[in-house]
């Protein structure tokens, strides 16, 4: 089954447990033997990871992916020597319908979504702090693995539903848009990715966000600035250097202009 097919389901979370994995770096893989006995999914915070899958296929896997494993399967990942403190972040789970019969996500090892904006990263975090809490909230530990399986669903539904629609030609860009942190590429190269002129991806863009791409772009990296500000201690000059901004000054400008508060008073309420 589908992840973007859990949308219409009711389903229940169970036998869950989330933690941080830190690599030794002596270690440089790891081997799964047996049947993975649960499913899982697996945030990488730093590259340099290969996969083997049960079948002998192998491919990489960039800083910033989720990955779907699936129980039953078998693989191998390893580590490349350039990578010195490999981090990934876990998330085992097992999913079953209202007649507690297991659900079972496809087969093997999948990149499924790229953490574009941080929010996995985020999720991930809030719950493995419920996880590690010395008196854990039973109740809170389930709010926070729903967030986290609800974004997921809810990003692979918009994959399915942008594919089988009229803005599948436009799709490269909206992809680009929406998972390039450093935003490095014009629009006009987006355009060209999308095999279309300026004026046809921007008429087509505006169509299906209701904002030009430019707009969008800039949203999309407020939207990852009140993350940083919400997760972290970074100073916002600091802030204004990871995503492609002037300086702090522009960075503060611009978030109360869109956001309607200063960067400032907004980590005070966090």
């Amino acid at each position: 089954m589908e992840l973007s097919s859990l949308y219409e389901m009711d389903f229940y979370i169970t036998d869950f447990i989330a933690m941080q994995q830190s690599w030794w770096t002596s270690l440089r893989a790891f081997n799964m033997l047996y049947p993975r006995k649960d499913d899982a999914l697996l945030l990488f915070l730093t590259g340099g990871f290969t996969c083997v899958t049960e079948d002998k296929k192998r491919f990489s896997v960039p800083s910033g992916s989720l990955v779907h494993i699936a129980r039953g399967c078998k693989y191998r990942w390893e580590v490349s020597d350039d990578e010195e403190k490999p981090f990934t972040l876990l998330f085992e789970f097992t999913l079953k319908d209202k007649q507690n019969n297991i659900i079972h996500l496809g087969d093997g090892v999948s990149i499924i979504d790229s953490d574009s904006d941080g929010a996995y990263e985020m999720l991930f975090g809030k719950l493995i702090k419920e996880f590690s809490r010395p008196n854990r909230s039973p109740v809170f530990q389930k709010a926070c693995a729903y967030s986290l399986f609800s974004l997921v669903i809810k990003r692979a539904r918009k994959q399915q539903l942008i594919s089988g629609s009229s803005d599948f030609d436009i799709y490269p860009g909206i992809k680009y848009l929406e998972s390039d942190i450093e935003q490095s590429k014009s629009i006009e190269e987006i355009a060209h990715m999308c095999n279309m002129s300026l004026s046809s991806f921007e008429r087509r863009f505006k169509a299906y966000s209701g904002m030009s791409p430019v707009e969008y772009r800039l949203s999309k990296k407020l939207d990852r600035a009140e993350i940083m500000l919400k997760t972290g201690s970074m100073t916002l000059e600091r802030i204004a250097e990871e995503l492609n901004f002037y300086d702090g000054a522009y960075l503060c400008r611009i978030f109360k202009k869109k956001k309607g508060y200063s960067p400032s008073s907004f980590r005070k309420t966090q």
